[in-house]
């Protein structure tokens, strides 16, 4: 696949100027909070057997975390030099509790009843929140390791 003509990452992690450690977290951000939109709703079609878009919210988290974001976190150009690791982990820990979890997987199965199913009463149960939670979390911070590890 080509990207502005040449092989090799598309255009969009070269921010076109160098970032600022705010902007490089705000970037992180946007995959992790994207991603947990979709691994959420993954989690409640599978739970109930509603497989139809499974594979298509499965493929976004993919896309996200173990594409996008390791990209972002190893070749984003940064204004000053600092500690990657310890921004991306400033990101996580705004979002990795077991009440905001439980909150996004219920939120994610109101979206899934009504914009899916087209029923807001449907009767969806929820995953176990900690296995759910904490698989997640380890994609994120594998695929953070994959980015930084020599």
């Amino acid at each position: 696949m080509t990207y502005n003509g040449r092989m090799g990452f598309p255009s969009v992690y070269k921010l076109g100027f160098a970032a600022t450690r705010k902007k490089f977290k705000e970037h992180i951000d946007g995959k992790i909070v994207g991603a947990m939109g979709e691994y959420a709703k993954a989690e409640i079609g599978e739970a109930n057997g509603y497989n139809v878009y499974l594979k298509h919210w499965r493929d976004e988290v993919d896309r996200l975390i173990n594409k996008e974001m390791p990209v972002i976190v190893a070749m984003t150009e940064t204004k000053t030099p600092f500690d990657r690791r310890i921004a991306a982990q400033e990101v996580i820990e705004e979002y990795n509790s077991m009440e905001k979890w439980g909150r996004l997987l219920t939120l994610a199965r109101k979206i899934i009843a009504t914009q899916y199913l087209k029923n807001p009463h449907a009767d969806l149960k929820l995953p176990d929140i900690e296995i759910s939670h904490d698989g997640f979390w380890l994609m994120v911070n594998t695929a953070i390791d994959l980015a930084l590890d020599p």
